[in-house]
């Protein structure tokens, strides 16, 4: 359309009159009217209204200019008035409705703009008083022309008037505005205007023909604007914005100066001006431009108002606040510090300022802190946020959360604003759930995670420093017996000394580690440790732990099995503790309390795992695979609740493989999935045929691990429903445990998976809950019924008073989120009686039961139905 009109409009300059002038300037206007209507049509949104008028106005105006020119064409004269001039009044109309409606946003949400009005009113009364100056008095006041010529020639000023003032408002009302459709319909009507003017005031013959332009031009312009705001997004509608203060006081004062313009003007000519148009014009402006002072005024005192009210506000939340605010200049010295600083680190405010940043807040690490400062100050704006730790007076260390924002190129603030935060309780519980998370919570040793680590960061070194890394592995002999005649109270006993005594004759330096039962492992780092002095250290180990153990005025003899292992830089933590573990059982297989080193005969023996790998393919088909089921118990009415499933292989030659044997070898070769969907469906089928076999209603539960690996399969809820479908199962009694490490893999597949098993009926719970950083994001994230404290928490409670806080605060935390909670590993009468006197609801252990095979499920179910009583099996 572009291109077509500038073809036209130059087609009319250069040849104006005639055929080809009309064709071109008809063509133009006709041209512009149909892009208009096809553009409005399409436009969406509330301005839709507003564009069709703007069409219906280019069009009424196109239908008046074909109309005159068909009276010119068939009579040969101009006539004076005609058909045309209701057209072209209408077109006006129609544009300055079009116009109007353009900014229906601001009028609908608060009323009328008065401001816009009024300064609309001024461009209105000083064009007014132009346009009366230049022609219309002499127009209205020609008597040898008729009343309708003179009426219907004078629409055209006061409508070109009304126009105007209409664009003023749109332009006051999009102040800054840079839509292109805006832009366009101002210039188009400027185009229009200044045709309207200029035909008014041009008399020579050939300045007509640029008026043509003007309007051809105009019309064009107009349908442009539609056509840009069709494409434009809605988003992009015109913002209102308000103008400052100062330009519109100006936009109201600079008019009066028109009244003056004018009769000096008269003046200069030797001509009268109308005194009585001037006066009138004057008052009225002077009367517009007092209101909207007084107005701009009132509107001065409110924003100051709301500004004092706003810093009021904000002083009254900063110093209620648990935070502190702390401003530092540009070289980190205090010039500001709220008085909240005073509970965060004891300094109080008036003896800090001045003082340098670090030093004032008391930081343990006060270079770190000069380090964040100097890195938010060498980039203005920038925002950091850190942790700290700081020495109270009091001599606490607390953890302060830092928030720091570079403000020094703001003249109102004119410095580094810090943020304190006090998150020394957050700290101190995700340091205590660390310690948990890596430490053995019954003697306080290096758990299997920690021990790893400690294995790696050894062999690590070993490849820069050539020392060697060698581990001791150690199994308790004849700790069962200890369990079975003395209790699991005895037990803990003979463990916690079992640790301090190693604890005591290994060096600082080496790590000493509980595996998991009666298993510790020690790591030995020297130079130059050959194996026969890693033997002798073993041996020491052996003597110290020959000295019977006092329990309760028992002594108890114990000993140990020990296998050693020797790293070098191609070893692995995973391969290291491997061998050593091999050693240990060839100790025990030799008649235990001895001491076995690895060699690779003992590596051909550990051939059983890849032989176990082998075996792994059809194992659900050759029917090698059986559950056992362990009993889930309310523990306050010892009402049997549930089971949980746990797999068992019966190896043809290495015998019953419990879980941990032969389930990492499972995911890491896939053959989890069918093991897994084999599980899911026994497991189902045998929950379905006891789910009425229990003490009472409610009916018995069945839980079911779901493995990381099958989690992060696709077929996992197809497996699910499936078991449940065919077992007939109710899918509300079916529990599926997950672990952390299963939801940390892939957080958002996890999302979607677990909700879809969800939605099916089942319960979720996460197995070993706490022993993970993330278990607070998980409950959050997921959608988990049920938590079960990991038996490494059960084992803190060793005293018949208060139980330990973490266990108090995972359960009080379970209420809180309504979630069921389990405690698994109860394995004394005292972690019985503390969790059923803390309200936990349900447990399982070896206290109750040790898992059992499906026929021993059923005559424990049997024998509970002929008692009342709860049993406990071993």
């Amino acid at each position: 359309m572009a291109a077509a009109g500038v073809v036209l409009v130059t087609l009319q300059v250069l040849a104006p009159d005639g055929a080809v002038g009309d064709a071109t300037y008809l063509g133009a206007l006709g041209l512009a009217s149909l892009v208009g209507w096809v553009a409005a049509v399409r436009c969406r949104g509330q301005e839709r209204r507003a564009w069709i008028m703007m069409a219906l106005g280019i069009s009424l105006s196109a239908a008046a200019d074909l109309t005159y020119s068909v009276i010119y064409w068939t009579r040969g004269v101009e006539p004076d008035v005609s058909v045309a001039d209701p057209l072209w009044i209408a077109s006006y109309a129609a544009l300055g409705l079009g116009v109007f409606r353009l900014t229906p946003g601001r009028e609908n949400a608060r009323g009328p703009d008065v401001d816009a009005i009024i300064d609309s009113l001024v461009a209105a009364i000083v064009a007014l008083l132009v346009v009366w100056e230049v022609a219309l008095e002499d127009m209205v006041t020609d008597s040898s022309t008729s009343i309708l010529a003179r009426a219907t020639w004078s629409a055209y000023p006061v409508l070109d008037v009304v126009l105007l003032a209409l664009v003023v408002r749109l332009a006051l009302l999009h102040h800054r505005n840079r839509s292109a459709s805006v832009l366009l319909v101002g210039a188009g009507i400027a185009s229009w205007l200044a045709a309207d003017l200029g035909y008014l005031v041009v008399t020579a013959e050939g300045a007509l023909v640029w008026l043509d332009v003007g309007w051809m031009v105009a019309s064009l312009l107009l349908a442009l604007a539609i056509v840009a705001r069709r494409h434009e997004p809605l988003s992009s509608a015109p913002a209102l914005t308000d103008q400052p203060v100062r330009e519109r006081m100006w936009f109201v004062m600079i008019p009066l100066l028109a009244p003056v313009a004018i009769d000096l003007r008269s003046h200069m000519d030797h001509t009268e001006s109308e005194p009585l148009a001037l006066g009138t014009a004057t008052v009225a402006l002077v009367a517009l431009a007092c209101i909207r002072g007084h107005r701009l005024l009132r509107a001065a005192e409110r924003a100051r108002e709301a500004v004092h009210v706003s810093e009021t506000h904000y002083r009254a939340l900063a110093a209620h606040s648990s935070d502190a605010v702390v401003v530092l200049d540009r070289d980190h010295r205090v010039v500001e510090a709220s008085g909240n600083l005073a509970r965060l680190v004891g300094q109080d405010t008036s003896t800090v300022l001045g003082e340098s940043g670090p030093e004032a807040l008391a930081c343990v690490d006060c270079d770190t802190l000069r380090s964040y400062l100097d890195s938010v100050r060498s980039t203005p704006g920038g925002v950091a946020e850190h942790e700290i730790e700081v020495r109270h007076t009091d001599g606490d260390r607390r953890w302060l959360s830092t928030r720091m924002v570079n403000l020094l190129d703001d003249p109102a603030v004119a410095g580094i604003v810090v943020n304190l935060h006090d998150v020394t309780d957050r700290r101190r519980a995700q340091d205590e759930l660390a310690h948990q998370a890596f430490h053995d919570s019954l003697t306080g040793l290096a758990n299997h995670a920690l021990f790893t680590d400690r294995i790696e960061q050894t062999l690590r070194r070993t490849a820069r420093t050539g020392t060697t890394a060698t581990v001791l592995y150690l199994d308790v002999d004849g700790f069962k017996s200890v369990n079975d005649r003395l209790g699991h109270d005895a037990g803990d006993t003979v463990l916690r000394e079992v640790a301090d005594r190693l604890r005591a004759t290994v060096r600082s330096a080496d790590t000493v580690a509980r595996l998991g039962g009666d298993e510790f492992a020690m790591l030995i780092e020297a130079d130059h440790v050959e194996a026969g002095e890693a033997r002798t250290t073993a041996e020491r180990i052996l003597q110290v732990l020959s000295i019977p153990v006092d329990v309760g005025g028992q002594l108890i003899a114990i000993s140990a099995s020990i296998g050693l292992a020797t790293g070098d830089a191609g070893s692995s933590a995973a391969s290291l503790l491997r061998h050593a573990d091999i050693a240990m059982y060839r100790a025990k297989a030799d008649g235990k309390a001895r001491i076995v080193v690895f060699d690779e005969q003992m590596g051909a023996e550990a051939g059983h795992l890849v032989r176990i790998e082998a075996d792994l393919p059809g194992v659900v088909e050759r029917g090698e695979l059986e559950l056992h089921y362990q009993p889930v118990l309310e523990l306050a009415t010892g009402r049997l609740a549930g089971f949980e499933a746990l797999v068992r292989w019966q190896h043809p030659e290495l015998g019953l493989l419990s879980p941990d044997r032969f389930i990492p070898a499972c995911e890491a070769t896939g053959q989890i999935v069918p093991i897994g969907r084999w599980i899911l469906e026994t497991a189902c089928a045998s929950g379905a045929r006891w789910r009425d076999a229990g003490d009472g209603p409610p009916p018995l539960t069945m839980a079911v691990n779901l493995s990381a690996v099958q989690l992060s399969t696709d077929q996992v809820v197809d497996d699910v429903r499936q078991a449940l479908d065919r077992s007939g199962l109710d899918p509300g009694l079916l529990v599926l445990e997950i672990t952390e490490t299963g939801l940390v893999a892939d957080p958002v597949a996890a999302t979607t998976r677990l909700r879809a098993l969800h939605e099916l009926g089942v319960r979720l719970a996460i197995d070993d809950f706490g022993t993970g950083y993330s278990s607070l994001s998980y409950l959050r994230q997921f959608p988990i019924d049920i938590l079960k404290i990991d038996r490494s928490f059960v084992d803190t409670i060793t005293a018949d008073d208060e139980l330990p806080p973490i266990i108090r605060g995972l359960l009080d935390l379970a209420r809180t989120l309504d979630l069921d909670i389990i405690a698994e590993g109860i394995e004394s009468d005292v972690q019985h009686e503390g969790l059923r006197r803390e309200a936990c609801a349900m447990g399982q252990g070896f206290l109750f039961s040790r898992p059992l095979p499906a026929p021993d499920v059923d005559r424990l179910l049997a024998n509970r139905a002929q008692t009342s009583e709860p049993a406990r099996s071993s």
